[in-house]
C-alpha cells in the first residue's frame, strides 16, 4: 500500500502547485511576467472576451467588479462597477461620428440607462456633461449647448467664437456660434429642420446607435 501513498501525495502535491502557478499561453512556451497571474502572448491572434448586446448584458445576474464585456450595440467595451452598480464604457469603436469635436477632448461617457416602463435605452448624462445631474442646479451635468440641428463641430463648446452670417448648407464648415437677428433666428438659411432626425440624421453628434430625442 505505500507506492499507492506515495503516488496520492504527489498528485496532492501537483494539484496544489498547479492551483497555486502562475499561467502562460504561448506559441513560444515562454514563461509568464512575474506579475501576471495570466499572461497570453501571440504575434498573430488575438484575446476574445465576451460579446453580446445591451439586453444581454443586463440580464447578468449580479455581475462582479470589474466584468469586463464588449457590447454589441454600442460598439464600446464596458466595465461594471459594484460601487455605483452600472456599466462604464471605454475603446468604443467608432462610438462617435467622425468629424466630432469633443469639448476639452474627452468624449462623453457612454452609460446607459433602461426605462423599466418603456424599456427606452438612454445615455444617463447630456452630451458634453461631465456627470450625472447631482440636482438642477449641477453646472457639470448641463453639457454642451447646440444650435438646433448643427453638427458637433466645435460651436457647442463653452465660449465659442461668434458670427451673424447665416450658412446656407448644412455644415457652416467652421465651429463660430452663429447668431440669427431675425426669424426664425436660425443658424442655417434657408432653415433645415431634418438634420437631426433619427439615428441616421445628417448631422446627430450623437454616439453610434443612439439619436436625439426630437
Amino acid at each position: 500500500m505505500k507506492p499507492i501513498r506515495v503516488i496520492f501525495i504527489i498528485i496532492a502535491l501537483l494539484t496544489t502547485y498547479l492551483l497555486e502557478a502562475q499561467v502562460s499561453i504561448s506559441s513560444d512556451g515562454s514563461e509568464p511576467g512575474p506579475s501576471a497571474m495570466l499572461d497570453v502572448k501571440s504575434t498573430s491572434k488575438g484575446v476574445l472576451i465576451p460579446r453580446m448586446t445591451t439586453a444581454q448584458r443586463d440580464a447578468i445576474t449580479n455581475p462582479e467588479a470589474s466584468l469586463l464585456i464588449f457590447n454589441i450595440t454600442t460598439q464600446c467595451y464596458e466595465g461594471y462597477s459594484t460601487q455605483d452598480k452600472q456599466w462604464y464604457s471605454f475603446g468604443c469603436i467608432g462610438s462617435y461620428p467622425p468629424g466630432t469635436r469633443h469639448c476639452g477632448g474627452t468624449p462623453t461617457a457612454i452609460v446607459d440607462v433602461t426605462n423599466p416602463t418603456t424599456g427606452k435605452t438612454w445615455m444617463d448624462r447630456n452630451l458634453g456633461a461631465s456627470r450625472v445631474a447631482t440636482d438642477s442646479t449641477d453646472a457639470l451635468a448641463y453639457g454642451d449647448l447646440y444650435q438646433w440641428g448643427r453638427f458637433a463641430d466645435g460651436h457647442q463648446c463653452t465660449n465659442p467664437k461668434t458670427t451673424t452670417y447665416l450658412s446656407s448648407t448644412d455644415n457652416p464648415g467652421h465651429d463660430n456660434f452663429i447668431i440669427a437677428s431675425n426669424s426664425p433666428y436660425d443658424w442655417r438659411n434657408p432653415q433645415n429642420n431634418s438634420l437631426w432626425q433619427g439615428v441616421n440624421g445628417i448631422n446627430n453628434p450623437c454616439p453610434k446607435g443612439y439619436r436625439l430625442p426630437t
